[in-house]
């Protein structure tokens, strides 16, 4: 592939109107016409949502959607994840390094809660990122590292640094000498970099270069699988090239590839990206550009283009730190359809119920509005015309009362003058919402409790059940989402093994930390990366309550029967004792240390028995001296 690339440049293209990059244009072409249904399906589902296009024939729109994944959101995603990396058993059949190893699964799992989890806002994203799976049934998350401005991937959410600050002094240099008018504008523009990158280099300003890792959230209708044979969004890993769009105004195009202008083929889009036609005299800053970064694995090339350009943004180039998987991508999905690529989104299985229950919400309110009384004026009465006019019309637009002075009989009641006709009855079991809400609840697997209101009282059995079957949906999600942050935590520490060097390591832990570079198979080897499971999820303190009241009982008698069979020389019965202890802790998934709570009583057997010796050794002179003296 690089000799490709290099043949197109002695031709005078530069890596530009080339044969690889017409390829990706027409790959990129293809994949928005094939995804186009798709996308429009997202839009759908965003809508009914945020019901932002709300119908005239519905009096009422409720937010039936927004409130059940206001509550699915925390229940899936409370807090974030506790990594676990432990020497694998390769690492602990080596003997003779079993303790090295151990000592830097401990640097590795800290500087991975560090880096990947705390200093990239990772909970913020796994919250935005969870709710674009529920609405579109798909959410994408990007990691990279961010060290060099010039080769690292597109990031959104870069870390700010000096290094943003020169890219765009570039830039403004670039436009200086074509300013025109904005001369003035771009030239002071100019010396607020050069003094925002002078207050860096002296310490006072924002760090000249950040390191560290970056997570971007990516629109779902913004990855694209470029590969046909894969049948399920699943399989995305083992696709041949992963493409991502990025949607650029024309400045940051130039700022962040260092360009003096344009493409002048690239296609070109407005702020609402819509494309419109080239103009001339059109400012950068109002253009906005469809920019595409091809992660293609056969090749093992990054490659980013403008959509139409005849070359290339940046040169094509080879990702020096990338993990045992090639691609920064992580997809989270969870209603996968066999035999379909798109999964389906919680939103996509409540669209109907919301319609259903909007509809009748909204035939109620007609009820309720045009269910008033009606009266009867007989017109050959003591009323007169006029007079009946205006009761009528006060009876039926005023909401307050109000007298009136009619001409009729004195000697006879008002009332004999009109009378009100039957209202008709309202049926209003035919307006019972209960059966849309147990739909609901059915669909997504959430009850009552989940929403913090009772829609219909249960028996202790009903709502046991549904407790049940709501527990055994979210730890099956919360499963899958500890799946790809497992994926995302071997990925950041194949890198970090790789780029961190044990001085930045030693700046960010702490000198006793213990740090070595590795190549990624050994890592791959000798770590294992996993997630405490049901660390995601919102605490129960009423379960774990009730689980240490359990508990408690049971370790004050273990206790109180190992010690009794260590002071009794049965040191092997107290060992089994504490394994099945252990055990149970295990099987009632408790992260509970026993060393914290179970005192070492072979250490205190020792000491007792180092003062009886000592003990020995005084009293042994002082009988000799008394049986020498009784000679």
């Amino acid at each position: 592939m690089d000799n490709i690339l290099k043949d197109d440049q002695k031709d005078g293209k530069s890596g530009g109107d080339n044969a690889t990059l017409k390829k990706w244009n027409k790959e990129v072409e293809r994949a928005l016409k094939d995804a186009d249904k798709q996308h429009r399906v997202f839009k759908k589902c965003r809508d009914s949502v945020d019901l932002s296009c709300k119908t005239e024939k519905r009096k009422v729109n409720p937010y039936l959607i927004f409130s059940t994944l206001s509550s699915l959101v925390p229940a899936l995603y409370a807090k974030n994840p506790e990594i676990e990396i432990r020497p694998s058993a390769v690492a602990a059949s080596a003997a003779s390094n079993g303790n090295i190893w151990v000592e830097f699964a401990k640097t590795a799992e800290q500087l991975v809660q560090r880096e990947l989890v705390v200093e990239t806002d990772l909970k913020r994203k796994m919250k935005s990122c969870l709710l674009s799976t529920l609405t579109t049934g798909v959410g994408w998350l990007k990691v990279s590292l961010q060290d060099d401005y010039g080769s690292d991937p597109i990031q959104h959410d870069r870390m700010p640094d000096a290094q943003d600050n020169v890219a765009e002094i570039k830039a403004l240099s670039e436009k200086l000498e074509d300013a025109g008018t904005e001369h003035d504008l771009i030239k002071e523009e100019l010396e607020v970099q050069m003094q925002n990158v002078e207050a860096s280099l002296m310490g006072m300003g924002e760090l000249f270069i950040q390191k560290g890792f970056v997570i971007d959230r990516l629109a779902s209708e913004d990855v694209f699988v470029l590969d046909d044979s894969i049948k399920e969004i699943s399989e995305y890993a083992n696709a041949n090239a992963i493409a991502q769009r990025v949607w650029i105004s024309g400045d940051d195009y130039m700022k962040m590839f260092g360009k003096s202008e344009i493409p002048p083929s690239a296609k070109r889009f407005s702020r609402n990206k819509t494309e419109n036609s080239y103009k001339s005299d059109e400012q950068t800053e109002d253009v906005m550009l469809e920019v595409w970064e091809v992660w293609d694995k056969k090749s093992g090339h990054v490659y980013t283009f403008a959509r139409g350009a005849k070359e290339f943004a940046r040169e094509p180039y080879r990702p020096q730190l990338t993990g045992e998987r090639f691609y920064p991508f992580f997809c989270l999905a969870f209603n996968h359809v066999d035999g379909r690529f798109w999964p389906l989104s919680d939103v996509e299985t409540l669209i109907d119920y919301q319609d259903e229950y909007a509809h009748m919400r909204s035939q109620i309110r007609d009820v309720r509005q045009y269910n008033k009384p009606t009266y009867a004026v007989p017109k050959g009465g003591d009323l007169n015309a006029t007079d009946a006019n205006r009761m009528i019309q006060t009876l039926r637009d005023d909401e307050h009362g109000t007298w009136l002075a009619v001409n009729v009989n004195p000697n006879q009641p008002i009332s004999s003058n009109f009378q009100q006709l039957p209202i008709p009855q309202v049926n209003q079991s035919l307006f019972d919402p209960s059966m849309v809400f147990r739909d609901v609840e059915m669909t997504t697997r959430s009850g009552d409790a989940a929403r913090g209101y009772i829609n219909k009282a249960k028996t202790a059995t009903e709502a046991e059940i549904m407790s049940m079957g709501m527990q055994s949906g979210i730890s099956e999600r919360q499963d899958v989402m500890e799946d790809v942050m497992r994926d995302m935590s071997r990925y950041a520490l194949e890198i970090l093994v790789r780029s961190y060097t044990p001085e930045e390591v030693a700046r960010i832990l702490g000198a006793d930390s213990f740090w070595q570079n590795l190549d990624i198979d050994t890592a791959y080897r000798y770590l294992s990366v996993d997630i405490k499971a049901g660390s995601m999820s919102k605490p129960n303190k009423f379960q774990e309550r009730e689980q240490w009241t359990q508990f408690l009982p049971v370790f004050q008698q273990n206790i109180m029967q190992m010690a009794q069979l260590i002071q009794s020389g049965q040191n092997s019965l107290a060992m089994a004792l504490r394994k099945m202890l252990e055990e149970t802790l295990n099987r009632f998934d408790e992260r509970i240390n026993l060393d914290e709570f179970i005192p070492d009583f072979q250490a205190d057997m020792i000491t007792q028995q180092q003062m009886q010796m000592q003990m020995q050794q005084v009293a042994n002179p002082l009988e000799q001296v008394e049986q020498q003296g009784a000679m």
